[in-house]
């Protein structure tokens, strides 16, 4: 990853542009061409103005066939720049992007993923009452307790473990493009050389400043590219989402709220309609719930996409290794800064290069970076694991 520094007079901030979490190669060609499509019918973006017809029609062929873990490819920050969208947010969930948390990466799109058609596939009024349902089962809702042990594959059917994800995706996805869209879409008045008239947008600033601040072409057409896809996906989203609303797990309380069976709107979180610091927590609380209900009935993209520090069970870790040992070993070395985090990491790409081959493998890791660790590994050298972690089973050395 390289770290591009801006203009002299502007050195305080150094732009940092990561590399893309999807390879091109993972990208089909339906795909290339449909975002070409978008550009045609979408570009030059207005943030004051509706977007056409027709490009909204070429947003939902997009967005429909995106995956829902490729929300690493959208960063911005309203008068300084572009940054990572997870580092500033008005709490745990609206702007919880995954993919700031969880390691996504190339790794995840060898199997089936979840995309966009999967949430918004016109079940959400069904999917609202199952969860319900779900939330009023005993058995379940223990699942999301404490003293809950590992993965209950045979609940999977009782407790709609892909429904319970599926809405979570949903929550996730409502909260995290109302709060950017607001964002992106605020004039900024407060800057001395602006117009008062016309003000500029959070969006116009933030591509204001790529254009001037990175000098390398190839970093600026990357970040301009994720300027433009991440507003698009937080418009394109809220469309999806305005006239659905969503529920809370009842019973739930943060301050003075108590949560009931009530349909809420998206409009409730903007921040200049609330201070949402209670809307937000039992926002959170019920995201936090229904997956780890969805994970531990043993839903896969439950498992994949969550959160073990939302858990210290150590019986759902260790099914957790058995069923998806390069996620985890992806977890433990995702930091990569000691010796024992790299010899996860070193781990994860023989495992992947096994599975899949050295191309994808080095999508991922390079094994130049990790020559040591690698042959660490090949010699049988024995990893530790944090003491949260069980691990039931020996591995087989790739």
């Amino acid at each position: 990853m390289v770290i591009l520094s801006s203009a002299d007079a502007h050195a305080k901030y150094r732009v940092h542009v990561p590399a893309d979490p999807v390879h091109q190669s993972l990208i089909t060609d339906s795909q290339q061409r449909s975002w070409a499509t978008v550009l045609e019918q979408c570009i030059p973006i207005d943030t004051r103005e509706a977007p056409s017809e027709s490009c909204l029609a070429a947003m939902e062929e997009y967005f429909l066939a995106e995956p829902v873990w490729d929300k690493g490819m959208y960063y911005y920050r309203d008068n300084i720049g572009y940054e990572s969208l997870g580092s500033f947010s008005y709490g745990r969930l609206t702007d919880r992007d995954l993919v700031s948390a969880l390691p996504f990466s190339a790794a995840d799109f060898l199997d089936s993923l979840p995309l966009w058609r999967d949430i918004f596939d016109g079940n959400l009024k069904r999917r609202r009452e199952t969860v319900l349902q779900v939330v009023s089962d005993s058995i379940c809702m223990g699942l999301s307790s404490k003293k809950s042990k590992g993965v209950s594959e045979k609940l999977s059917t009782q407790c709609a473990a892909r429904d319970l994800y599926k809405y979570t995706a949903y929550l996730d996805a409502c909260s995290s493009a109302t709060h950017r869209l607001y964002t992106l879409q605020h004039e900024r008045t407060n800057l001395p050389w602006t117009n008062s008239k016309n003000p500029p947008t959070s969006y116009d600033i933030s591509l204001r400043f790529i254009r001037s601040e990175i000098d390398d072409a190839e970093a600026r057409t990357t970040a301009i590219r994720r300027m433009r896809r991440g507003y698009l996906l937080a418009y394109w989203t809220v469309q999806q989402c305005k006239s659905h609303g969503y529920i809370l797990i009842p019973g739930l309380t943060s301050g003075s709220k108590t949560s009931d069976r009530q349909l809420l709107t998206w409009e409730r979180l903007i921040p200049k309609h609330s201070s949402k610091r209670d809307d937000l927590k039992l926002l959170d609380l019920t995201y936090q719930r229904l997956m780890k209900i969805a994970a531990k009935s043993g839903d896969e993209w439950a498992i994949r996409s969550f959160d073990y520090r939302y858990s210290r069970g150590n019986e759902f870790k260790a099914d957790w290794h058995q069923r998806f040992p390069i996620l985890v070993h992806r977890w433990v070395g995702r930091h990569g800064k000691t010796e024992n985090a790299r010899r996860h990491q070193a781990k994860a790409y023989l495992m992947l290069k096994e599975q899949a081959g050295e191309e994808v493998a080095q999508l991922e890791y390079d094994p130049m970076e990790l020559d040591e660790e690698i042959q660490y590994i090949l010699d049988g050298g024995e990893l530790s694991y944090p003491s949260s972690w069980v691990i039931r089973t020996e591995e087989q050395s790739p």
